[in-house]
């Protein structure tokens, strides 16, 4: 899978978060490779009508005085929600109790995790994935898959099979998807390297070439 984080970037908000969720809905359709977004809050329902969405972040809470927050039983008609990204970091108690209602309301579930020990606590969650980035290398210019490699090896092996895994951190380019896969990622989760590109559809083109037949 490429999943694709909008974050809050002016590139990916309103009318250009629903252009994105297009271009990158018809290379979904024309590659059979699944390709998915995380847009800001006040964009996710339409977007949603467009591709698969996940929400950028829950609480785990149940239905009721909750002023201010987001909980999965609200956000039911998306695809999934994304956990414990470097942005918005949550308690593991949290992330555990995100993850089982997030299931219950029939969301998939994507933990974020910043180095190996956290992926592998995570992972006896059983989310659907496991997304390592560590955060020195977000929005860079080199990938993990080419600074820190050995970072993909161990994680595959703490998270796989109980979890997909997906890797991120400065992915730009298909080479740098190529060596993810190889190295046993199912996919990637990248943002700056797809909403800042010159040319979106290029971009996004060239990533989902990079995940392989």
């Amino acid at each position: 899978m490429l999943l694709i984080n909008f974050k809050t970037y002016e590139e990916a908000e309103g009318e250009k978060a629903v252009e994105i969720a297009k271009i990158a809905a018809a290379i979904s359709k024309e590659s059979s490779k699944r390709v998915a977004v995380v847009p800001n809050f006040v964009d996710l329902k339409e977007v949603s009508e467009i591709i698969e969405t996940f929400a950028p972040h829950v609480d785990p809470l149940e239905p009721g005085s909750h002023t201010g927050h987001t909980i999965p039983a609200i956000v039911d008609f998306l695809k999934g929600v994304v956990l414990n990204h470097s942005e918005y970091p949550m308690l593991i108690k949290d992330i555990e109790a995100a993850v089982q209602m997030a299931k219950e309301e029939g969301l998939e579930t994507v933990i974020c995790a910043n180095n190996v020990a956290v992926a592998r606590a995570v992972a006896t969650f059983e989310p659907t994935y496991v997304a390592v980035e560590p955060p020195g290398l977000i929005g860079g210019d080199v990938s993990v898959s080419t600074a820190k490699p050995d970072i993909i090896k161990e994680a595959v092996k703490v998270v796989k099979p109980k979890s997909k895994l997906l890797v991120g951190a400065g992915v730009k380019t298909k080479k740098d998807v190529e060596k993810a896969v190889e190295l046993g990622a199912d996919g990637v989760f990248v943002a700056s390297g797809v909403v800042k590109a010159k040319d979106v559809r290029l971009t996004i083109k060239e990533l989902v070439d990079g995940l392989g037949r």
